[in-house]
């Protein structure tokens, strides 16, 4: 039976913005061919993008306001006003409307709990497809404000949690790329188990469209300098620890050190200071082109603490280019496929140094593992059969 789906995600969907702007681009880019009823309410009506609160536009107001208040009270604050802008996000969509689909799929937990309302007196199946590497909660508290859960006051911090606790326990199944994805749920948030003990789950690998690069190798490394037969290192996405960017700088100086040879592109947003000052170690800020310089490399390294699906992986085996990962959640999900373009590190500064260097050791042998890449992309890992997976779960659900 043929259902209808509504992908309930308010944003624009971005190829380059990761997470499930990105998934659910990818997933509608499979869709283009095929026969569906999945509507998505990206195309219907979008929420105001949210701005994190500041204090205040002073800077010198901020650094007197911090000193004269307790750390814990300002935390709080913080965690108060982010409610408020949540509460001052207004959707234009009614029940009704919701009501007229057979399948309602989420891709954030902060959706199911702040129209919450909207769900009242829905019949019909409710899917949930997280996409942080570790539970929303923790992620906005450690990885967002950057502080512990201890920071905050018992009655925010269990507020905070509370939208992950409503979202798992409405949601009818978890819908994973892989079981490995929800590693870092279950080592993190201890209620993961027991709240999802009686729900589904089921797993469907992403798939993405084609990457091409739209620079020659060549050209990238004649721009920065880069000699040909340099070793070069690629990083995409952001600089934060569950991303394991500070395993990377570390790392990154020990290899510096030791090969004049290394190079390193970190592709994405430029901090004010750069985390070395290295001239081989190259910040190149934003752009829309990753794939230019993820294909002038020699490796792509992805150094995750804690993985959920990283798009990136996926991007990188289209490239045909040979990949470091970490031993984390959704990255070991590759293993099966014994690749010879996949390789493997513990988080650990030792073990991501050791294996950098095996890399660089056999740098002949990476191109031919870059193209069995390739290939394991074509034949597991394109868009249009990840959507033609989903149609088919979407319309077998009971």
């Amino acid at each position: 039976m043929i259902k209808k789906v509504l992908i309930f995600f308010p944003h624009p969907l971005r190829e380059r913005h990761g997470g499930p702007y990105s998934y659910l681009f990818h997933l509608k880019e499979g869709l283009k061919n095929l026969s569906h009823s999945i509507s998505f309410l990206s195309d219907i009506v979008l929420t105001v993008t949210k701005t994190e609160y500041k204090y205040q536009s002073s800077s010198i107001l901020k650094k007197i306001i911090k000193a004269l208040l307790p750390a814990r009270w300002l935390n709080n604050y913080r965690a108060k006003n982010w409610f408020k802008e949540l509460e001052n996000l207004k959707l234009d969509v009614t029940a009704d409307y919701i009501n007229q689909f057979d399948v309602l799929h989420f891709h954030e937990s902060v959706d199911i709990w702040r129209y919450s309302i909207l769900l009242e007196n829905y019949k019909g199946q409710i899917l949930f497809t997280s996409h942080t590497p570790k539970p929303y909660h923790l992620e906005l508290i450690e990885d967002n404000w950057k502080i512990s859960t201890t920071d905050l006051s018992k009655k925010i911090y269990t507020r905070i949690n509370q939208i992950d606790r409503f979202a798992f326990e409405k949601m009818n199944t978890l819908v994973s790329a892989c079981k490995e994805a929800t590693e870092s749920y279950r080592l993190l948030w201890h209620e993961f188990s027991n709240i999802t003990r009686h729900k589904k789950f089921h797993f469907i690998p992403t798939g993405i469209k084609k990457q091409t690069a739209s620079t020659s190798a060549a050209d990238i490394r004649k721009q920065f300098n880069i000699p040909s037969s340099a070793f070069v290192f690629c990083f995409t996405g952001r600089k934060s620890e569950v991303k394991g960017f500070d395993l990377l700088v570390e790392a990154a100086k020990i290899i510096l050190d030791k090969n004049t040879s290394a190079y390193f592109f970190i592709i994405g947003n430029r901090d004010s200071l750069s985390a070395m000052n290295n001239t081989r170690w190259i910040e190149t800020g934003w752009t829309d082109d990753p794939q230019s310089f993820i294909s002038a490399s020699d490796l792509v390294v992805i150094p995750n603490r804690h993985t959920f699906f990283d798009l990136s992986v996926l991007e990188t085996l289209s490239l045909g280019k040979p990949l470091l990962l970490s031993n984390t959640g959704g990255n070991k999900y590759f293993k099966p496929f014994h690749s010879p373009g996949i390789f493997y590190h513990e988080p650990d500064i030792e073990s991501f140094v050791n294996e950098i260097m095996n890399c660089i050791n056999q740098k002949e042998k990476l191109r031919d593992g870059g193209l069995e890449n390739e290939k394991l992309y074509e034949k597991y890992f394109r868009c249009e059969p990840f959507a033609k997976n989903m149609i088919d779960f979407y319309n077998n659900l009971a």
